[in-house]
């Protein structure tokens, strides 16, 4: 699950940064800063992800996780263990395939946003809301 953006969900850019501009320009400078309102934050994401795993090494068993932006952004980070500055140095193309390994309770990164496969095909990600 996407992190939820709250009473930003579903505006675009613009609508937001006439209503909270403040909190708008903290996301772009300090996103690890923001709880959205009525939303989450990406603490509150972290931890899901960390319950995520944490349930994975319990079922044994080899899976592909589909998932979206926020998500991997955050597991690319713990995988490299980097800052959180890093946020948003990454960037994750719609259809881009991440790649992580779990094993042994060590996330590693294998490949990020592969996009080789979406020739012609890839979104525009300054024209989307966040």
């Amino acid at each position: 699950m996407e992190i939820s953006h709250g009473a930003w969900e579903g505006l675009l850019r613009s609508e937001v940064a006439q209503r909270w501009p403040d909190l708008l320009a903290q996301w772009q400078s300090d996103p690890q800063a923001v709880r959205f309102p009525q939303g989450e934050s990406l603490e509150d994401v972290r931890i899901r992800w960390q319950s995520f795993l944490t349930d994975l090494d319990a079922s044994g068993e080899p899976l592909v996780v589909v998932t979206h932006d926020i998500i991997i952004r955050l597991a690319s980070i713990q995988a490299q263990a980097a800052s959180m500055d890093a946020f948003f140095t990454l960037k994750a193309d719609n259809g881009g395939i991440t790649e992580l390994q779990w094993q042994d309770t060590a996330l590693s990164l294998v490949r990020f946003n592969d996009v080789a496969h979406l020739e012609g095909l890839r979104a525009d990600l300054s024209r989307q809301a966040l």
